[in-house]
């Protein structure tokens, strides 16, 4: 968890600046010397409004794996600072669980249409907050997702300071 916190700021101050990263995925974080993560590859990103269009209308864009079920579809107006959000949760989730959300079959057509297993089903000790936070982040309607990446990284402090100033156990 915090270490998406940490690429969830990155991205956070990529949309201050008007861009989504449009393809988050493990591979494009790195660890630096102090083991804090750097996001990378920013060479599908694109200007959240007002910019050019990078891609052609109807290409899909983006490593299956880790993609929000409106870039999966092609659905270039839909695609917004929730894609980002989706994705990220796609990372926390492999970060997790040792594995992609989706790894059989139509990896598209399962982003798009298909919920994905609860973390704790494939890892029981993750957090019950943790399990909520990774699956409402992979809301296959995006109005339903954080509306940001500001609101998932208040949520993710919030559930962090909860579970270090109680001593809790990881599933309280």
């Amino acid at each position: 968890a915090r270490y998406v916190q940490a690429i969830a700021e990155a991205i956070q101050y990529a949309h201050q600046h008007g861009i989504l990263h449009r393809d988050l995925k493990p591979s494009n974080v790195l660890l630096d010397e102090f083991e804090q993560p750097r996001v990378t590859d920013f060479g599908l990103a694109k200007r959240i409004e007002g910019g050019s269009e990078l891609t052609a209308s109807g290409t899909v864009v983006g490593t299956p794996s880790y993609m929000p079920p409106e870039q999966a579809a092609a659905e270039r107006g839909a695609i917004g600072p929730a894609s980002d959000v989706y994705s990220l949760g796609a990372v926390l989730y492999e970060l997790v669980t040792g594995r992609p959300p989706f790894v059989e079959g139509d990896v598209l057509y399962h982003h798009i249409y298909t919920d994905a297993a609860s973390p704790r089903e494939r890892n029981p000790q993750i957090p019950v907050w943790l399990d909520a936070i990774i699956l409402r982040t992979m809301m296959k309607d995006r109005t339903k997702r954080f509306p940001s990446v500001t609101a998932l990284l208040q949520e993710l402090d919030r559930c962090l300071a909860s579970h270090r100033g109680t001593g809790a156990r990881a599933d309280r």
